[in-house]
């Protein structure tokens, strides 16, 4: 096994790219790469020394360790989060370790920053907001980066939410820009215990069970109030 390299993780989904027709895919697309050239170009990161994977509706990005993080949730960010011009836009942010298998770009870091641009968060987050974006940026990289205040980055904007998202279970940070509203309450509701699913089932005496299997026994179907 090839050792793992250290490197930075930007994540960019489209927003409703599914709705839109082919012409307008393409169109998207290619403003969708000018965005991110310009943003990273004018932030300070030349577009040359990252690598990047395709992803249809939206783009991985990573930059090598050489890229100074602070630059990346400053400037860059900063830069990307002006003007979408191609409509709305989920943004994940995350660093650590990843391989390259000649395929693509693979590790529990990687995935890790994909959870969190494909977390109902992120995705609440976006069909809430008053603006054009949404961002989340890992709580490693809040705590080492975000809450020390480098490159004018103001820790405010960032509001703490909980991530549940298949294998994943962690913290990280929300960031609407132009809208902290929307961060604040999309925190407070990723906070509150799920409700669970299923039909609650009145089984024989006095016992009711909720989103649960029951074998044997007479079951009876009571409605929730």
């Amino acid at each position: 096994m090839t050792e793992p390299h250290p490197a930075s993780f930007v994540v960019v989904d489209v927003g409703q790219f599914g709705r839109l027709t082919n012409p307008q895919q393409l169109a998207t697309r290619a403003s969708l790469y000018r965005w991110l050239i310009d943003g990273f170009t004018t932030g300070g990161v030349q577009w040359e020394s990252c690598q990047h994977e395709d992803r249809g509706d939206g783009v991985l990005v990573v930059a090598p360790a050489s890229v100074a993080k602070t630059t990346l949730l400053g400037p860059v960010l900063d830069r990307l989060t002006e003007h979408v011009p191609f409509g709305h836009a989920r943004l994940a942010v995350h660093a650590g370790e990843m391989h390259h298998d000649g395929r693509g770009f693979v590790g529990a870091d990687v995935n890790t920053v994909f959870r969190l641009v494909n977390s109902d968060v992120s995705r609440r987050a976006l069909a809430a907001t008053t603006g054009s974006c949404v961002v989340l940026v890992s709580d490693q990289l809040y705590q080492g980066i975000v809450q020390h205040g480098y490159r004018d980055i103001r820790p405010t904007d960032y509001r703490q939410v909980s991530i549940s998202e298949k294998e994943t279970n962690t913290s990280a940070w929300l960031r609407t820009p132009g809208d902290p509203h929307t961060a604040e309450r999309i925190a407070r509701q990723s906070h509150q215990p799920r409700r669970p699913g299923g039909v609650t089932m009145h089984v024989g005496g006095d016992q009711t069970i909720t989103g649960s299997t029951i074998i044997g026994g007479d079951m009876v179907p009571r409605r929730r109030r």
